[in-house]
């Protein structure tokens, strides 16, 4: 199961279990049916290239998870976020 803690220094960690990535790619809707992983380690090493592989902005998948955060954040009026658009 995917763990989302935030630390006593206010910083978010998110932590994916190898063995979640396995259940991840069997529940996949868009891959094929059947599919599932073989080995582990290199699977996960690949997934960590995924999320670090930067376009050429330098924005990665990571960024646009957050980005969109945000703005669900926002728009639903959670506090500690002020736009003075909005006053």
């Amino acid at each position: 199961m995917i763990n989302i803690k935030q630390t006593k220094a206010g910083d978010i960690t998110i932590r994916i279990p190898r063995s979640y990535l396995r259940y991840a790619v069997s529940m996949a809707e868009f891959l094929p049916e059947g599919t599932r992983v073989t080995n582990t380690k290199a699977f996960s090493d690949a997934i960590v290239r995924k999320l670090e592989c930067q376009e050429e902005d330098g924005t990665t998948p990571v960024h646009l998870m957050l980005d969109g955060a945000i703005d669900r954040a926002f728009e639903d009026g959670e506090e500690g976020i002020h736009c003075p658009d909005y006053d």
